[in-house]
């Protein structure tokens, strides 16, 4: 994390220089590569400063620069590395050793996605004094030719000014071309008129617009931009117009598509997911309530799928749910919507219902479909579903309509499996087992029967354990281990999982505490789940601001995960983001892919790490379009100043197509399952990290397993 000034340090050097005019406007010019280091260091900034390429950029405020000035540059920097194409200039004043005010022109541009650069590039020159230059003169045509984008100037008249050598790159067209010529005339913003109209109003009122347009190559092509137009208006220098930046979204925009689509639709089977398929049934809703009409919701879970899973194997349960999905889907009359909300769970909504007995008959044909064996001879299986069926009615919006049929489903479980049943009184008993759930949840919270466990996550570059993620454990004294997935949910309907993530933080704050006491954290990161109602939580940063103050941690330690669904509402996700951020911990976004992201909104997101679900790494070793997807992936994080997390990886083939798409880090059973923090700290003392580097340097990616000196490898626990 960037925090503010070998920047600072190169700029105070520059104050030593020669006064001559050569040496003031001699440019400072360095490339900082994805982690932080200067990649690049121009031979005037090397004759001024003790930067050297290979150095790690800091941003501290100096006695010279004003600590105002500090933030504004750290903050401009971190929302340049964060968004691809973006670029921020800024001017920086600060007070000589002779007690003269210095101004400093900055320009700070993304260059990740552009190959001649491949860095965040900063250039700095000197100018103080020349405020009163003409705007083309301060803009420095020399430091605009080296952004990454297109940036043209237009006077009050419609004439072009300048346009900078970019448009070669992405136009096809030479700057001399157009300079001198008007918009009309260049025919390069082939523009409809109501975007003419939606530009004319906001120069009229806030002087700027921000838009996806259509440039015009020289050859008649288009290519897709973002374009941001500012008015100027500057009386000193007697200028009037307008700066124009493009960036070139071509790749952006086939990316958002393209995921916006798998974003829809369920990876293994072809339905439509969750957050589509709510969508939809939002839709007939509406429908529905406007004519008078009803329609019923239906889920279907396969009955001891898990036992099912594990005695046919994870490749052939997933060739399962792919046969089920097709039989559920075959068996549904017209106007029926099916969709899967993962695992073994699938969703239907059927409209025109006249009454109970149609739509029974409509799941009967569900369940008789899947009684037959999928399969032949001694590889055939036999497998029954559960229905819980829910009637639309008294405004119940999608999401409750679909919690009564889930309920409904899981009293046709309780009641012998196999089963339909109708959402009705029944909903009495599930929410006292819930409450039970809870109150017991509760008191092993005040028991101390909770523990963290760890689970290894290791560099795919040097083999070096490069975080340790906690999760949560319960050994009820009665029942035995309560799996997360059912004490999970009822903490987060309950309002315990503040408490209860509270606990999970405080412990892994200890335990990092502990490692780095026995000098086996150094560079070490403890991951830590985040819930969607934690996160949004107004206190939630405070806390952990608290527990890392109490631990004596260090922020850059600790690492939060959120998924998806926690940054649905992209303002307030920032904000909580932002202070998190102010803190000094580093964020995960956990499960990319699953939910629903723009990448407008992820180049806002103040992210570190993006994780690719387990869900596209189990199909690494049959499915092409998931090895594309995390290709993808991995590109859309790098391009974002992001590292990428692996997860849930269990063989050698998946390991090696990771390492091989440039992913950063991995975790799963190949090498460790969670594990106390007694054997998490025997892992790293005895983790040879030089033979696990070997191996994944040799390309064989043997020898890659964890070593835990406590005597057993990596036994699957879930």
């Amino acid at each position: 994390m960037v925090t503010s000034s070998l920047l600072a340090v190169g700029i105070d050097s520059s104050l030593d220089a020669s006064p001559s005019e050569d040496g003031r406007r001699a440019p400072l010019r360095v490339l900082i590569g994805r982690d932080h280091r200067a990649i690049e260091v121009s031979d005037r900034v090397q004759e001024l400063t003790p930067l050297r390429p290979g150095d790690r950029i800091s941003f501290h405020p100096d006695s010279f620069l004003d600590p105002h000035e500090g933030a504004a540059l750290r903050d401009a920097y971190r929302r340049v590395r964060r968004r691809i194409g973006a670029s921020e200039r800024l001017t920086v004043r600060i007070v000589d050793v002779e007690g003269r005010r210095r101004e400093f022109d900055l320009v700070l541009s993304n260059g990740f996605a552009d190959p001649s650069v491949g860095a965040i590039e900063l250039v700095s020159e000197d100018v103080t004094g020349l405020r009163g230059r003409r705007v083309i003169d301060r803009l420095r045509s020399r430091l605009l030719d080296l952004l990454p984008t297109v940036v043209t100037v237009v006077d009050d008249v419609g004439t072009i000014v300048y346009c900078s050598e970019r448009s070669r790159s992405v136009l096809g067209i030479d700057p001399a071309d157009v300079i001198g010529r008007s918009i009309a005339e260049s025919n390069l913003l082939p523009i409809a008129a109501d975007q003419v109209e939606a530009i004319r109003v906001a120069a009229e009122t806030t002087g700027r617009w921000e838009g996806d347009v259509e440039l015009r190559r020289a050859d008649g092509s288009t290519v897709p931009v973002q374009l941001v137009l500012e008015r100027i208006d500057d009386d000193e220098i007697g200028f009037h117009g307008t700066v124009g930046i493009s960036f070139d979204v071509t790749e952006r925009r086939k990316l958002e598509d393209h995921l916006d689509f798998q974003a829809s639709h369920d990876a293994l089977t072809g339905l439509y997911n969750r957050q589509r398929f709510v969508r939809m049934l939002e839709t007939a809703l509406d429908e529905a309530n406007d004519t008078g009409g009803r329609l019923a919701a239906m889920f279907i879970d396969i009955d001891d799928f898990k036992a099912v899973n594990d005695r046919i194997g994870h490749a052939a349960g997933d060739a399962l749910l792919v046969a089920v999905a097709d039989r559920l889907r075959s068996a549904l009359p017209d106007g029926s919507i099916i969709g899967r909300f993962g695992g073994d769970e699938f969703v239907v909504y059927s409209t025109g219902v006249d009454d109970v007995a149609g739509v029974v008959d409509v799941a009967r044909g569900l369940v008789d479909a899947l009684s037959v064996p999928i399969g032949s001879g001694t590889d055939a299986v036999v497998v029954s579903g559960s229905v819980g069926i829910a009637l639309s009615g008294q405004g119940a919006p999608a999401e409750e309509l679909l919690r009564r049929a889930d309920i409904a489903m899981y009293v046709a479980k309780e009641r012998g499996k196999n089963r339909i049943e109708v959402f009705d009184d029944e909903v009495g008993l599930r929410k006292r087992r819930r409450r039970e759930m809870q109150d017991e949840l509760e008191r092993a919270l005040d028991a101390d029967e909770l523990d963290v466990h760890f689970q290894p996550e290791l560099s795919l570059i040097d083999g070096r354990v490069a975080a340790l993620e906690a999760l949560t454990r319960w050994h009820h004294p009665d029942r035995g281990a309560i799996s997360p997935i059912e004490f999970i949910p009822v903490a987060e309907e309950s309002g315990l999982i503040h408490r209860l993530g509270a606990l999970v933080i405080e412990r892994s704050c200890r335990a990092m505490r502990s490692w780095l006491d026995a000098g086996l954290g150094d560079g070490l990161l403890v991951a830590v789940n985040v819930s969607t109602r934690q996160f949004l939580d107004h206190g939630f940063p405070d806390t952990v601001a608290r527990l890392l103050d109490e631990s004596g941690v260090s922020p850059e330690h600790l690492c939060l995960e959120v998924t998806e669904s926690a940054l649905v509402d992209a303002d307030v996700a920032l904000r909580a983001l932002g202070r998190l951020d102010e803190i000094g911990v580093s964020i995960a976004l956990d499960d990319f892919g699953t939910g629903y992201s723009s990448l407008s909104r992820l180049s806002k997101f103040p992210l570190d790490f993006m994780k690719i679900d387990r869900s596209f790494v189990a199909n690494l070793d049959v499915d092409p379009a998931s090895a594309v997807i995390v290709q993808m992936v991995v590109d859309l994080a790098h391009a974002l100043g992001l590292q990428t997390i692996a997860e849930g990886i269990e063989t050698q083939e998946q390991l090696q197509r990771l390492a091989a798409a440039g992913c950063d880090i991995g975790q799963g059973f190949l090498w460790s399952p969670s594990v106390t923090f007694d054997e998490a700290t025997a892992l790293l003392r005895n983790h040879d990290r030089r033979r696990v580097a070997r191996g994944l340097r040799a390309g064989s990616y043997r020898g890659v397993q964890l070593d835990l000196p406590i005597g057993r490898q990596a036994t699957k626990r879930r």
